[in-house]
């Protein structure tokens, strides 16, 4: 058990750390020029404005803090605990939301946010009454292959999916899917 404790630690700091830079992305993106259109004169004022954007060189800062975070809760536990656990940032998102942004959560917010963290719990205790096979086999590389396949044309479809979609809000979650998959297939990786 107490080997766990830096694990859980690191994974909640890079999920923290995560939302953190997931705040100040959107915070630096509610000022950026549009780039939804896809024309090559407004992507290139897109990126200039990016890269020299305060709020969004402090969110890559914090990428970097909370990749390392992630890397050093892989190193010391099992991926089967350390991905689970920084979907928590979604809990720390919302908080950051409200500071930032002054809004009050909701009483639906709270409720998904409930959920979200009793099927964390739940995900986390049976993970970890699973018996291990004891024998270790050598890597099959065929399921990753196959995952990596399906992922690929998944968030192809995802991306299509989102740029066909009329409004911020609508083409948000499957371009969020798509950047989910991209995280876990680079975590597992």
């Amino acid at each position: 058990m107490a080997s766990l404790v830096p694990v859980v630690g690191l994974s909640l700091g890079a999920a923290f750390v995560f939302a953190a830079s997931t705040s100040l992305k959107h915070a630096s993106a509610a000022t950026a020029p549009d780039a939804l259109s896809l024309q090559p004169r407004k992507i290139g004022a897109f990126l200039r404005a990016t890269v020299s954007h305060r709020l969004w060189l402090m969110a890559i800062g914090c990428d970097v803090v909370a990749l390392a975070l992630q890397v050093s809760a892989l190193h010391l536990g099992a991926l089967s605990l350390v991905q689970p656990l920084l979907i928590s940032g979604l809990l720390f998102a919302l908080l950051f939301r409200r500071f930032t942004s002054h809004q009050a959560v909701s009483g639906r917010e709270l409720c998904w946010a409930l959920v979200l963290t009793t099927a964390l719990a739940g995900f986390l205790l049976l993970a970890s009454t699973r018996a291990s096979s004891g024998a270790d086999a050598g890597p099959d590389r065929l399921p990753a292959v196959l995952a990596g396949a399906v992922g690929f044309v998944l968030g192809a479809v995802c991306v299509e999916i989102g740029r066909r979609q009329r409004g911020r809000a609508r083409a948000a979650a499957p371009l969020g899917i798509t950047v989910g998959m991209i995280y876990a297939a680079s975590a597992a990786l």
